[in-house]
């Protein structure tokens, strides 16, 4: 009893000493000129700081600068937490047992993974203190993209969640925006939804085709020159996407193509260094080009932290889809482009070293709440101890056990419907939603395994009293 009274004790003193670690809070960055916005701040609903770990959870893993790297460190020190748990703490030498209670941790993982993929509520929001701006997103994809997983519905509630006037479905190699429009029918339902198309050529380029309203793809002419006659032929504009990650063509060719411009930060497997975006940003302003960002949201998560904005009257705000179309190709494709007034994105200093790699969960754990206000930090503290309340209930009691695994599986089997339906709309162009509804039939499946083996398993009082 006083073993379990001193580490009581001490379990709470190390929850009491986050109160006492500095403030670090997030801001908005103006990337093109390397200071704080003065126009644009951060925001967070009264509500958020009630539920912190529930925004703040989601929001630290979608902030993954190099995610599978981040991950598979999370998963290899949730293995050597598991090891240490098996072992040190329960005295566990079974290794059936061990890796059973690696299996557990696993589906615990998996769960808080869709957690922070589906879960609505972002951190942040941005709030404008300068009306005379429009926020525009130009690179976001929908289910008809191979790659995408959510409707053109679903991507215009994302966009105005996080404030955007406008924004571009630039799907990969077709565009389907006058069929989207017709669903949609309303042309003033904010943000708008603009035409776009992201093109690949047979350098494993990508390129955004803006303000056109169908599909320029030609599978026997993927070239830049192709692409940039045929977008400028029909008033259109075409920019470089994520050049940094491919780099396979030089910027001096690009220009020679007649580019208009770059997109010069968004989210990619690779993140943009440092360097690269300096490179990026004086090549665009010597030569006059356009350079914007685009969040390449596929569907996953419901954070955003990048918006290009654009000055404007405020009768432009209001205007059609059309004009407002026009309005945006005009200005990145005008001879100076310095009307583009810049691209914002959420920063709090984080550093990223192969050490930090490689000891995610405690770098990250630190960033997490130093990011954090002490209110924030106050709930933060409360909702650990409930869940740790909470969990020490799961773990004694079966049953718990067994219904809470039926009640996730029951959750992942809809989503394996959700996923699997959507699918059925685009079967003859997207991949990923029906390798995603499989995963979560499987895991469904997973979860109801689990339930099973435990009921099929004796309690210790059971096998006593035989």
């Amino acid at each position: 009893m006083k073993k379990i009274y001193i580490q009581g004790i001490v379990y709470l003193l190390l929850l009491a000493s986050v109160l006492f670690l500095p403030h670090k809070p997030a801001y908005i960055q103006d990337i093109t000129k390397n200071i704080p916005s003065t126009d644009f701040t951060i925001t967070t609903e009264w509500y958020q700081f009630l539920i912190e770990p529930f925004t703040g959870i989601p929001d630290y893993f979608l902030s993954f600068r190099q995610a599978q790297k981040q991950a598979l460190s999370w998963l290899f020190w949730l293995f050597i937490f598991s090891i240490f748990f098996s072992i040190i703490l329960k005295k566990e030498r079974n290794i059936v047992k061990i890796l059973s209670q690696y299996y557990s941790f696993l589906i615990w993982f998996f769960i808080t993974i869709t957690f922070v993929l589906f879960f609505p509520l972002p951190k942040y929001y941005i709030s404008q203190n300068n009306q005379n701006f429009i926020l525009v997103d130009f690179h976001s994809h929908t289910f008809f993209s191979h790659d995408g997983i959510v409707t053109p519905e679903e991507s215009q509630k994302w966009h105005r969640i996080h404030k955007f006037d406008a924004f571009y479905i630039t799907d990969h190699d077709r565009n389907f925006y006058r069929r989207i429009q017709k669903k949609l029918a309303n042309h003033l339902i904010r943000p708008i939804m603009l035409p776009g198309e992201e093109l690949s050529d047979t350098t494993g380029s990508h390129y955004l085709a803006l303000g056109l309203e169908r599909s320029i793809f030609d599978q026997k002419n993927r070239n830049i020159t192709f692409f940039s006659s045929k977008i400028h032929k029909k008033n259109g504009v075409i920019l470089a996407a994520h050049w940094w990650q491919e780099k396979a063509i030089p910027l001096a060719s690009l220009l020679k193509s007649s580019i208009d411009g770059f997109e010069i930060f968004g989210h990619e497997k690779k993140y943009i260094d440092n360097e690269t975006l300096s490179i990026l940003m004086s090549f665009c302003r010597d030569n006059k080009l356009a350079a914007i960002a685009g969040t390449n949201w596929h569907g996953w998560g419901t954070r955003n932290d990048l918006w290009t904005y654009i000055a404007v009257d405020k009768n432009i705000k209001k205007t059609k889809s059309k004009y407002l179309n026009k309005f945006i190709v005009e200005t990145l494709s005008s001879p100076d482009s310095s009307k583009i007034s810049g691209v914002l994105t959420i920063t709090n200093n984080q550093t990223y070293s192969h050490s930090r790699i490689f000891f995610e969960p405690f770098y990250g754990l630190y960033y997490y709440i130093t990011g954090q206000t002490t209110l924030q930090r106050i709930f933060f503290v409360f909702w650990v101890i409930l869940l740790t309340l909470l969990v020490s209930i799961f773990l004694k009691n079966k049953e718990l056990k067994r219904h809470t695994y039926i009640i996730f599986a029951i959750l992942f089997f809809t989503l394996f419907l959700s996923f699997f339906f959507k699918w059925l709309h685009v079967s003859s162009l997207n991949k990923t939603l029906l390798a995603l509804s499989g995963f979560y039939l499987l895991l469904s499946a997973m979860l109801v395994g689990k339930s099973y083996f435990l009921s099929l398993r004796k309690s210790p009082k059971s096998t006593s009293s035989q």
